[in-house]
């Protein structure tokens, strides 16, 4: 299965916090499943990063890279194909970075890995991550 990590079970996943549901545990530890991370991922925790919003154990550049390392995760960059599919999608939710993900797995088949239930609103697969 190739899987698109959100955010938030990116960030847990890499710091070994317990949001995580058995089933987004199980996804994330099955090593045939592709892992992917987003372009704008990074850039979503950088905002948040940067207001003083998240507290990492390392620099912010640092963490990204040794995450991704250790995760076993693979950057999918934006193309303009995402961003045309994003634009098209209904506004169940108002977060761009969270309608982008949603895009991206509608456009290259993916799993979407997610705490955030309003997603599943959306036609797209996806492994509730959230305890």
């Amino acid at each position: 299965m190739r899987v698109l990590l959100d955010s938030n079970v990116f960030l847990w996943a890499a710091t070994g916090a317990r949001g995580i549901s058995t089933a987004g545990r199980a996804v994330l530890s099955d090593t045939t499943n592709e892992r992917l991370l987003s372009s704008v991922t990074p850039w979503e925790l950088g905002i948040k990063f940067s207001r003083n919003k998240l507290d990492l154990p390392s620099s912010f550049l640092q963490f990204i890279r040794v995450a991704m390392s250790d995760l076993q995760v693979t950057e999918l960059p934006v193309s303009i194909v995402h961003a045309l599919k994003s634009a098209e999608l209904p506004l169940i939710h108002g977060d761009p970075f969270d309608r982008m993900l949603v895009a991206q797995c509608q456009c290259d088949s993916l799993t979407l890995v997610t705490a955030d239930r309003v997603l599943h609103a959306y036609d797209v697969d996806l492994v509730d991550a959230r305890l």
